[in-house]
């Protein structure tokens, strides 16, 4: 006679097992048609078919970062007997508690922003197209495991740039899944973290130039972008 549950456990391995090998076969599949430049130009494809709402997510998370940060400042100032906030800053424990939750208000929104963008854009891949609110409820439903692991990958990425440049970068690019990870599975803490070691895999200097030229050629927009009002303002003096 079979023990009860046996093939239901049976089942669940040979179902393990069958994404195991799966994943192993796309994995053998991808190496080498998988480059740096193919994840760079997938990146800015992404990018630019959500740039409105990339744009309207980081400035409505901006926005709500200043507001709430000059609105708590401004309470403590009151509490404290000062009608000025700025005396309040600048005397006494006031530019202390200022510090605090400006890096408060910063990791919070910072998170809230990658969760947003996040989601939008791992939804974006399958055809859909959730609202900014949308987005922002998801990330924000998240957004505890969301600073727990972003705090987790400075950590331990700054424990590993201690030991040299290198190993700091290695042990960046192999978690720098996790937050996505995070958002996309809805996974917990050390879950994202392992999850982000194991799809990196074989992929991390491939991931790590692909960020590399991403990032420089969004400071290179942002910094020639920021030039056109002052090249503009010089045109019509001259």
């Amino acid at each position: 006679m079979e023990p009860l549950g046996s093939s239901r456990e049976d089942s669940g391995l040979e179902k393990n097992g069958g994404e195991e090998e799966s994943s192993s076969r796309i994995r053998k599949g991808m190496r080498g048609r998988l480059g740096p430049w193919r994840l760079f130009t997938a990146g800015i494809e992404l990018t630019l078919r959500n740039l409105p709402a990339f744009y309207l997510i980081t400035f409505l998370c901006g926005f709500l970062f200043f507001f709430s940060l000059a609105l708590v400042l401004l309470a403590a100032a009151r509490l404290s007997g000062y009608s000025d906030p700025n005396a309040f800053v600048e005397e006494g424990k006031g530019g202390v508690l200022f510090n605090l939750l400006t890096l408060f208000f910063f990791l919070v929104f910072l998170n809230l922003t990658t969760g947003a963008l996040v989601y939008r854009a791992v939804k974006s891949l399958g055809g859909e197209r959730p609202s900014i609110f949308a987005c922002l409820k998801k990330a924000l439903a998240r957004i505890l495991p969301l600073l727990a692991v972003s705090f987790l990958v400075v950590v331990f990425s700054w424990i590993a740039s201690m030991a040299f440049l290198i190993p700091g970068i290695w042990v960046g690019t192999m978690l720098s899944l996790a937050v996505p990870i995070v958002v996309a599975e809805k996974t917990g803490v050390w879950r994202s973290l392992n999850r982000s070691a194991s799809l990196t895999r074989g992929y991390k200097m491939d991931i790590f130039l692909a960020s590399f030229g991403y990032w420089v050629l969004l400071y290179l927009l942002l910094y020639f972008v920021g030039k056109i009002p002052s090249l503009v303002w010089a045109a019509l003096v001259i």
